[in-house]
């Protein structure tokens, strides 16, 4: 330091300018900052004769010699000082770039950060935060936005509460995006009394929206809906319509997956799609029209039916705005249409293509349970196991119930082929029961699961090894005498549920195996008639693999 020391005035205040800019710094930012008119670049070439510094290519770039000596220097700034010198390099890089300063919103944030100056600070921290958000940066986004949120509790007048509110919004979004949805509710209720409180009904929707759409995906429906209906009725109040699309588009899936599976709520969902879409497509907002495109399509998968043709609509929406959100998640829609087809193989392909594009967590997770499942399915269970068990840790953690929906059906039969047969009928007795009163036509998924099980006991078709069948021997001893009657209970009150449900694939999936165990019972009567609804419901749901194993089971009789 004693280069430094030694310095003149002007030279030296050049020099602490610089240094709180960082190791590499422009003079004409640093010559302002420290109150210099005109004698920046002189000091510049004292400082470049002492060795302090050296120029870059660029003119008037220049960067410290030595790391350790833009630290020494900035390490013996007073806190006054340094606190004023970080304001007035933050106004330089203002007045240097003018208009196109929200580019440097980072830098600024970080400079604004380090002074008293909090209502600068926030609005250079929530750019900041907007900007890593647009390039799905999700830790830096959720840093920044919860930057902002800290700074205005600690100085409460350094921003209004519509700014506070929208920032706690940006929260929410970042939170949605991965897979956060208890950390979501607690945000939200913790100021919810705050917005309740605000004469604007805009914000207060937004809040009840978000709130309501954390309830639905954490499988909390009777306190979701009400938020949802009321964020509705506050939009077709205001005439808001970014509102009551948003409104729309979580009310069709709370509908998807906690309503019951009659034909009514399968219309209301197509009518909540149609109408989100509409407004998203006007509005230019890409993320409602895609959440709202997929919708029919999940609802389609949910329950058997033609999955296809409605998550092919998310791809072409990604193909008109050059988005690459709408084809990731029409590609996992298209991966859930194919395992429950059994097209195991085009499940993997489409899975893994999504989870390539995936801009985020919440989509990359829910590609990676199709991928899981498709492994699972395929019978290599050393590859899907870890995938769902992963998963399923993560939405325990996170609150992403609507997902367990799905994933709890695969993880036993992944558990059956690696030989864990007690733990596997455990697991679907568990899932049977938290479905049960929650929504019954996934406990219907529970028994054509557990059902399979039994099927593949009685006939001889689980690839379970000896030493698996020795460290199971209680279980098969115990079960195997009465897998087949065991088989047809739950094979039967699954079917039954899928009729009911007009979910025509596992229906087909259902009667198969009844079928297959009829064959081992040599009852052929009862197979074929089994086996002919199967290809019926086969053909509805246009599941050509799935039709192929039925005609093959047939052809034997």
């Amino acid at each position: 330091m004693d280069r430094v020391d030694s310095l003149d005035e002007e030279p030296r205040a050049f020099l602490q300018a610089a240094s709180v800019i960082g190791r590499y710094f422009s003079a004409d930012v640093a010559g302002p900052a420290a109150g210099m008119n005109g004698s920046a670049a002189a000091c510049a070439e004292t400082l470049q004769s002492v060795d302090l510094i050296f120029p870059e290519d660029s003119p008037g770039e220049f960067r410290f010699k030595y790391a350790l000596v833009q630290d020494a220097v900035y390490d013996s700034l007073l806190k006054g000082k340094r606190e004023e010198l970080h304001g007035r390099v933050a106004e330089a890089l203002e007045n240097k770039y003018g208009d196109q300063a929200g580019e440097l919103a980072d830098t600024l944030a970080d400079h604004y950060g380090r002074t008293p100056r909090a209502e600068k600070a926030v609005q250079h921290m929530r750019m900041a935060g907007k900007k890593a958000l647009r390039l799905y940066s999700l830790d830096e986004a959720e840093l920044r936005f919860r930057q902002v949120v800290d700074l205005i509790e600690t100085v409460p007048g350094c921003a209004d509460d519509t700014f506070f509110v929208d920032s706690l919004l940006n929260v929410c979004r970042v939170l949605y995006y991965k897979t956060d949805f208890y950390g979501l509710i607690e945000l939200v209720e913790k100021h919810r009394p705050l917005v309740e409180g605000m004469d604007d009904p805009a914000r207060l929707g937004r809040f009840l929206f978000e709130l309501g759409y954390a309830h639905c995906f954490s499988a909390n429906p009777a306190v979701g809906k009400p938020l949802l209906e009321r964020a509705l009725k506050i939009g077709e109040d205001t005439g808001d319509e970014r509102l009551n699309a948003y409104a729309s588009m979580g009310l069709m899936w709370q509908h998807i997956y906690w309503e019951p599976p009659t034909p009514e709520t399968r219309a209301k969902v197509r009518e909540l799609s149609a109408r989100a879409c509409d407004i998203g497509r006007r509005l230019g907002d890409r993320w409602v029209t895609v959440k709202a495109l997929i919708g029919p399509s999940i609802d389609d998968v949910v329950f058997g039916r033609p999955a296809r043709r409605e998550g092919l609509k998310a791809i072409e929406y990604s193909r008109e705005t050059g988005d690459p959100h709408g084809r990731s998640v029409g590609l996992y829609c298209l991966a859930f249409a194919d395992v429950y087809g059994f097209d195991f193989a085009g499940a993997t392909e489409d899975a893994e293509e999504s989870i390539r594009l995936g801009l985020s967590p919440i989509d990359r997770i829910t590609a990676e349970t199709a991928k899981g499942l498709a492994f699972v399915y395929l019978e290599r269970p050393e590859e899907g196991l870890p995938i769902l068990r992963a998963v399923r840790d993560r939405i325990v953690q996170m609150g992403f119930a609507q997902l367990a929906t799905i994933v709890d059906t695969g993880l036993p039969v992944g558990l059956i082929l690696t030989g864990e047969l007690s733990k596997d009928v455990k697991e679907l007795e568990a899932f049977i029961d938290r479905y049960r009163a929650l929504a019954p036509h996934f406990s219907a998924l529970g028994h054509l699961t557990r059902g399979d099980v039994y099927m593949r006991l009685a006939t001889g078709q689980s690839d379970v090894s000896l030493g698996a069948l020795v460290r199971n021997a209680g279980f098969v001893l115990t079960a195997g005498p009465r897998a087949a009657a065991k088989a047809r209970e739950h094979l039967s009150e699954a079917a039954d549920s899928f009729r009911a449900a007009d979910a025509p694939s596992f229906l087909a999936w259902a009667l198969l195996d009844l079928g297959l165990v009829a064959i081992k019972k040599k009852k052929k009567d009862e197979a074929r008639k089994h086996l002919d609804e199967a290809k019926t419901a086969a053909v509805e749901a246009e599941v050509t693999v799935l039709g192929a194993r039925i005609d093959a089971a047939l052809a034997g009789l």
